[in-house]
């Protein structure tokens, strides 16, 4: 779903509605975002999409022109700081996508929830995610991605991780585990069961956790 980053602002006055996507449907929505028409709007994948109401997002770069519009609208999000909870399931956002949703999501001060599974989130996304989402987000649910915590993540900032179905390398639990024993950690919920781990591996969260609960 990757593709390279556009700047909307400057070609909304020569990109027509069917250059953005050629779903007849989308440009329907998209016609009526652009109007400032739409109340709601519901974005998934095309094999998940069951209301007629749908947006089937097909690629990064429609992402990148739904939020250009969308913060134009006074009626989708007529209170954008106050949004508390994003519900983003099943949506192909992959690394490049989670960066523009950061983004557009910088200024919600308020928001506390962000619900990503079922996606194509990597590493670099969830780095991402740490480093850019606003401080007031404290829950941040990644079931069913491709976190493999390959790399060292700093994973202090939240309350509730979920990575549950994630296939996490040989050395994923000693990077949660790293975090679970710093202590400025805030985690209060860390759910990753059922990830692929080798059995020795286990170890290191486990006495991690123990300090924790100290």
């Amino acid at each position: 779903m990757s593709s390279q980053a556009v700047d909307c602002n400057a070609l909304e006055a020569t990109t027509s509605i069917e250059d953005i996507t050629g779903n007849e449907h989308n440009r329907d929505i998209l016609r009526a975002l652009q109007k400032d028409e739409l109340f709601q709007l519901w974005l998934c994948t095309p094999d998940l999409s069951t209301e007629c109401d749908d947006y089937e997002l097909g690629s990064s770069r429609e992402l990148e022109w739904l939020g250009h519009f969308v913060k134009k609208s006074t009626r989708v999000f007529p209170r954008m700081a106050a949004l508390r909870e994003v519900v983003l399931h099943g949506n192909s956002l992959d690394d490049d996508c989670t960066r523009l949703l950061a983004q557009g999501l910088s200024d919600c001060k308020q928001m506390q929830s962000l619900f990503l599974s079922r996606n194509i989130i990597c590493d670099n996304g969830l780095d991402v995610l740490v480093q850019r989402l606003p401080t007031s987000v404290d829950a941040l649910y990644l079931a069913r991605n491709d976190i493999t915590l390959a790399r060292h993540v700093l994973l202090l900032r939240f309350r509730v991780l979920n990575i549950w179905g994630n296939a996490l390398c040989p050395g994923g639990t000693r990077v949660i585990a790293a975090s679970l024993a710093n202590p400025e950690c805030r985690l209060e919920s860390l759910i990753s069961i059922v990830a692929i781990l080798e059995t020795r591996e286990r170890q290191p969260l486990q006495t991690a956790c123990v300090t924790i609960r100290d």
